[in-house]
C-alpha cells in the first residue's frame, strides 16, 4: 500500500483522533470498492478527497486533482 502519515505540521488535515494518510489514486479506488466501513471525509477547501474508516478512525486523503488526473 502506498501511504504517507501525515505529522503535525498537516494540521488543516489532522484530526485529533485518528491517523491521517496520504494514498495514490489505486489505492483510494480500491478502498471505496471495499468491505470496510468508510463515508467520506473530503476537505474542499484543501482540495482533497477523503475517506474515514469508522472501525479504526484512519482517514485516507488525496488530492482530488491526482485522483481524476490519474485515469
Amino acid at each position: 500500500m502506498n501511504m504517507v502519515e501525515l505529522t503535525h505540521e498537516d494540521e488543516a488535515l489532522e484530526s485529533n483522533d485518528s491517523r491521517c494518510y496520504l494514498i495514490d489514486a489505486a489505492e483510494y479506488r480500491k478502498l471505496a470498492v471495499s468491505h470496510r466501513r468508510l463515508t467520506r471525509a473530503d476537505d474542499a477547501a484543501a482540495l482533497m478527497r477523503g475517506l474515514r474508516d469508522i472501525d479504526t478512525g484512519e482517514i485516507f486523503l488525496i488530492d482530488e486533482r491526482r485522483l481524476f488526473a490519474s485515469r
